[in-house]
C-alpha cells in the first residue's frame, strides 16, 4: 500500500510535487499515475510492491485497487503526524 509517511516523511518529497493543487483546491486529489512513474520508472522499477502502479499505468491493472490502497493510508491522524514532520519552504 502507498505510504505518505515513507514518501513525504522519510524521503522528504514536498506534498506539492504529487498534489499540485493542494494550495488552491479544497481537496488535494489523487495524483495521476504519471506522477508516480516519474520516479518509479527509475527507482525500484521491478519491485513487486510497485506492480499495481506499473500495471495501472500501463492500463493492464486494477486501477480501483491502487486508488483504494492510496486512500486507505491517509487518515486525519496520519495527516496531522505528517504535517508536523514536514517543513514546506
Amino acid at each position: 500500500a502507498f505510504s505518505h509517511r515513507h514518501h513525504a516523511g522519510d524521503d522528504g518529497i514536498d506534498c506539492r510535487y504529487c498534489h499540485a493543487s493542494v494550495e488552491t483546491a479544497a481537496f488535494a486529489g489523487i495524483p495521476p499515475l504519471a506522477t508516480c512513474m516519474t520516479c518509479h520508472s527509475q527507482l525500484f522499477p521491478q519491485s513487486p510492491a510497485l506492480a499495481p502502479v506499473r500495471e495501472a499505468y500501463a492500463g493492464t491493472g486494477r486501477l480501483g485497487f491502487f486508488i483504494r490502497s492510496c486512500r486507505s493510508t491517509l487518515t486525519p491522524s496520519s495527516l496531522g503526524r505528517l504535517r508536523s514532520r514536514i517543513t514546506v519552504s
